[in-house]
């Protein structure tokens, strides 16, 4: 099951430029021009020392009515319309502004951060652009610029602009965990590591930074130095959901399901709406056995989450546990819907159909997994199985050995070819798969079970014995028929020398 890590936290500088009011002399001609400043005073002084935005709006709105060229009231006010939350007049009143001074390059950075706030990504790339070249110094703007890029997946574009942010201000450590989380995206987690490390030495307690090596590390499979990370993220800043989520999963791959458990709790306590700690917490609960906990934790992130396609396929896993069959095809069904490339969907969509013995059903879906993930071992020994149990033994056959070619290491594939070498009268084929099976799994019993029956008919009398006798001290003892049946092939076997 895939647990979710929490995503990279990338920093974005969205800081709107507020213009300061400008000092006013009595002497001013303009008895309008005099009252629009007034005007321009009042609304900062509501703005910044009061947070009044309504009646910020009101000062900013007489000063335009007052001098409608007065561009800087446009700019202040398209910032209380963002603080607000009205990113369209925001934009309009920054459009307006723009005209009114095309020489502005706050303006065009201020508006560049509302349309990346609306993911407007094309028109805020242009936006910032207009910023740094009319201040080739823009920093800011060059970040911003940078994690729009990000965001549309331009990878060498966002690099190039945090080198320029590094270049300009090689002390900014948020250029360095954002150049990071790059690198991280393009699979370059030896230079994410470094860059991560070079922001921490500039920032010690920047949180973030810990968070996004500690991810990084995890990828690397360091669990270790991810836990630390994670630990001193919490640390410097303990109402950081994502790095309990994140630590969560590590304790998770640890199989300390407690430890992920509360960690998964913590996150969940911290942001309740957080559907990646429910899936997660319902993971760990499914390991631990807690089936109808897990369930209600998939209920919760598919609620808040409806189109996170993994929560469907998890639930339905469990459903497939409990042998809810139809509950889990459904479940596949829609995770199928949400995301048709997910082979791990079809190949559990596969095994519950073979459980309902719709075997062509279930071929279909082993097929359309191993076309999206050709790699996969157990879907071709699901495969294999289902065509071992339609009879069909030389494309079982074929599956298994595909399977053990691209894992060798895979006891179960080398006993189920065994059983189907069996079938088709190759006993020696499948004396050698059932060895192969046991030098794997020394303790697997049904393989020695199945050797013994090979050898008994192979007339290798000896080895039959031995066979049954492992079998018999491997096996559970609530398997009292198979014991007893064992045990008379192990009579019929003796020689009179024995």
């Amino acid at each position: 099951m895939k647990r979710k890590i929490s995503k990279l936290l990338l920093v974005f500088t969205l800081f709107l430029l507020l213009l300061i009011p400008c000092l006013v002399f009595a002497e001013t001609d303009n008895e309008e021009t005099y009252a629009a400043i007034q005007w321009f005073d009042k609304g900062y002084d509501y703005t910044v020392n009061k947070e009044d935005y309504e009646n910020a709006i009101s000062a900013f709105t007489k000063a335009i009515k007052l001098n409608p060229k007065y561009a800087n009231a446009y700019y202040n006010r398209g910032i209380v319309y963002y603080n607000k939350g009205q990113l369209d007049l925001a934009i309009n009143d920054y459009t307006k502004a723009i005209k009114l001074n095309l020489q502005d390059a706050n303006a065009y950075y201020n508006r560049g951060n509302i349309y990346y706030s609306k993911g407007q990504l094309n028109l805020a790339i242009n936006d910032y652009t207009k910023a740094t070249k009319l201040n080739s110094q823009y920093v800011n703007a060059y970040n911003n610029r940078g994690s729009a890029y990000y965001r549309k997946g331009r990878l060498d574009l966002a690099i190039n602009n945090y080198n320029k942010v590094i270049e300009l201000d090689p002390n900014n450590a948020d250029a360095y965990n954002n150049r990071g989380s790059i690198y991280y995206r393009a699979g370059q987690l030896d230079l994410a590591v470094d860059d991560y490390t070079k922001a921490i030495k500039l920032n010690s307690q920047y949180a973030n930074a810990y968070n996004n090596r500690g991810r990084t590390y995890k990828k690397k499979g360091q669990l270790d130095l991810a836990i630390n990370d994670y630990n001193k993220a919490i640390e410097l800043n303990p109402k950081e959901a994502d790095a309990y989520n994140n630590r969560g999963t590590i304790y998770a791959d640890k199989d300390q399901l407690d430890l992920a458990i509360n960690d998964y709790n913590k996150t969940i306590k911290l942001d309740p709406k957080n559907a990646d700690a429910y899936a997660n917490r319902g993971i760990a609960y499914k390991k631990k056995g807690q089936l109808d906990l897990a369930i209600n934790d998939y209920n919760k992130a598919i609620e808040l989450n409806p189109e996170e396609a993994d929560a469907y396929n998890n639930r339905g896993t469990i459903y497939a546990d409990k042998d809810q069959l139809d509950l889990a095809i459904n479940d596949y069904n829609k995770t199928i819907k949400l995301d048709p490339q997910n082979a791990d969907a079809y190949n559990n969509r596969g095994n519950a159909y073979k459980k309902k013995e719709q075997l062509k059903l279930a071929i279909n879906d082993y097929t359309k997994a191993i076309k999206l993930n050709p790699k996969n071992a157990d879907v071709y020994n699901n495969r294999g199985i289902t065509y071992k149990k339609k009879g069909q033994l030389d494309l079982a056959v074929h599956d298994y050995s595909k399977a053990i070619e691209l894992n060798p290491y895979y006891a179960d594939i080398y006993y189920n070819r065994g059983i189907a070498y069996m079938k088709k009268g190759q006993l020696d084929m499948a004396i050698g798969d059932y060895n192969k099976a046991i030098e794997l799994n020394p303790q697997y019993a049904d393989a020695y079970y199945n050797k013994g029956l090979s050898c008994r008919k192979s007339g290798f009398k000896q080895e039959a014995i031995e066979a049954f006798r492992m079998f018999i001290k491997y096996v559970p003892n609530i398997y009292e028929q198979q014991i007893e049946q064992a045990k008379q092939y192990i009579q019929e076997l003796k020689t009179p020398n024995e």
